[in-house]
């Protein structure tokens, strides 16, 4: 039973469950329009959309469980997010440039996918998987190989291809076996 669909518009994530569009903001929100949710780990939306996401705390819309949790980075809000999809706990993690409080890895540590930014530093990207310790790890492609190569390096697998589209299965997130995917445009 295919559980989600997740891949990459205009340098945005998006992930779909069903007739459910969930998008996550990484650069210009224009592209995620058409979305039911939208996350925004750094920017702020002027769209007019169902429903946004731009502030911490906990909402529910379409049966998908958001919960945001907000740090403050130089004077900088950068969010992080758990969604339950499917019964399936996702998470992703804004590149804020320091490993996440303590607040932040607690509400994470109940993920089964880890969406991981190829802006990530190596090691800060290589704890989280570490910590979180997902089912599925996605490795997003934005436009950083050397860096996918020295997490991909960290994590001993320097053989993974990257696909445009990674579809998850209910089987696949149940099995306590870590699989890693990258996701690419």
């Amino acid at each position: 039973m295919q559980l989600m669909e997740i891949s990459l518009l205009d340098h945005n994530i998006t992930i779909k469950n069903g007739s459910t569009k969930l998008g996550i903001a990484l650069e210009d929100a224009k592209s995620l329009a058409q979305n039911d949710i939208n996350l925004y780990p750094i920017l702020s939306s002027s769209l007019n959309e169902n429903l946004q996401i731009d502030w911490p705390g906990e909402y529910e819309a379409k049966q998908v469980l958001i919960k945001s949790v907000a740090e403050m980075v130089e004077g900088s809000e950068f969010r992080h997010f758990l969604f339950e999809v499917n019964g399936a706990n996702v998470a992703y993690v804004a590149n804020s440039g320091l490993k996440p409080a303590k607040e932040v890895l607690d509400l994470l540590s109940h993920a089964d996918v880890l969406l991981v930014s190829s802006l990530l530093e190596t090691t800060i990207a290589v704890d989280l998987i570490e910590t979180i310790e997902p089912n599925e790890v996605i490795i997003i492609d934005l436009g950083n190989p050397e860096r996918i190569q020295e997490i991909l390096k960290e994590i001993a697998r320097p053989e993974l291809e990257a696909s445009d589209k990674i579809v998850l299965k209910k089987a696949e997130i149940e099995e306590p076996v870590l699989n890693y995917h990258i996701l690419s445009l």
